[in-house]
């Protein structure tokens, strides 16, 4: 899924005012629209000259053609419709070797999968080391039409701009699995490259991280605590793929 995971790296990590964020923020948009999508409508829905189009998409095809580019991505979509079907299969497999070591707080995520549903636009923000343990959860919900994306604290006061603009519809979910939200907070604080004053911030949020003291109006999600970066890793993933088998069962809107 090459094109698919390019797009999101370029939606995640550019300035919001440059083409290649545009673009692809555009594309990430109508998946499930992309037979209807052309050079011609994408230069006038993003007013960017259909010369830059044709170019961004040949950067991501080594020189092909937008037909050939949406081509590519429809395959990559395909499978990854594949991978969704199993996605419940694992996730009961996850459970029967894993729950009686990593119990999951139900009550918690019931309530984050109604604050995603509901959400506008969603942000994770968080460590870039956990990046992969959402690609599963972000894949599927852009293709359902959620703008949705992962945010590297590490990519400093780009993406801290552009989280100040959130507003009440949208989701903020913090990730740090290594502290309590008072330590996240209080790091934040020090921190120069991370965005630290959380409460300026119109978007509702959710912190996912060790057993904490709710804080103001931020919903905490309880994580299993390990001193093991290996585990850890794997209790996340294991975490998310629950949350999104959970939120495939759920019809509240």
């Amino acid at each position: 899924m090459y094109l698919l995971q390019r797009l999101r790296h370029l939606y995640e990590s550019m300035p919001p005012d440059s083409t290649e964020y545009i673009l692809s923020r555009h594309i990430l948009h109508h998946l499930s629209s992309l037979q209807d999508v052309t050079v011609t409508s994408i230069a006038q829905d993003t007013a960017i000259s259909k010369s830059a189009v044709s170019k961004f998409f040949k950067s991501l095809t080594m020189g092909q053609t937008f037909d050939a580019f949406r081509s590519s991505l429809q395959l990559d979509l395909q499978y990854l419709s594949l991978d969704d079907q199993t996605i419940q299969v694992y996730s009961q497999e996850f459970n029967q070797h894993l729950k009686k070591y990593f119990p999951l707080d139900q009550d918690s995520m019931h309530a984050l999968i109604q604050l995603i549903k509901k959400g506008r636009q969603v942000i994770i923000y968080g460590n870039p080391g956990f990046h992969d343990c959402f690609d599963c959860l972000v894949n599927y919900l852009l293709v359902q039409g959620k703008d949705i994306r992962y945010v590297n604290w590490t990519n400093g006061q780009v993406q801290n701009n552009e989280l100040s603009q959130m507003s009440k519809e949208d989701l903020l979910i913090l990730l740090e699995p290594d502290n309590t939200l008072f330590e996240f907070i209080l790091r934040a604080n020090m921190s120069v490259d991370m965005f630290w004053d959380f409460n300026r911030l119109a978007a509702q949020k959710v912190f996912l991280g060790k057993e904490s003291i709710a804080y103001r109006d931020i919903l905490v999600v309880p994580l299993c605590e390990t001193k093991n970066s290996c585990i850890q890793h794997l209790y996340l993933s294991y975490y998310i793929s629950s949350l999104l088998a959970a939120y495939m069962k759920d019809d509240t809107v």
